[in-house]
């Protein structure tokens, strides 16, 4: 390989790296959502009398 395919190569790399950071922080935050919604509905829900 060249210098220049080694360069594109890192360039690559270091720009998915960042994008898979990017993703796993969102669903850190989505999950966290998630978590909080089935919470939420579950102790609204329970305190509800079926309808």
């Amino acid at each position: 390989m060249g210098e220049e395919t080694v360069t594109i190569l890192k360039s690559e790399y270091e720009t998915l790296k960042t994008l898979l950071e990017q993703l796993a922080k969102r669903v850190k935050e989505l999950e966290e959502e998630i978590r909080l919604l089935k919470n939420g509905h579950s102790s609204k829900t329970s305190s509800t009398p079926p309808s």
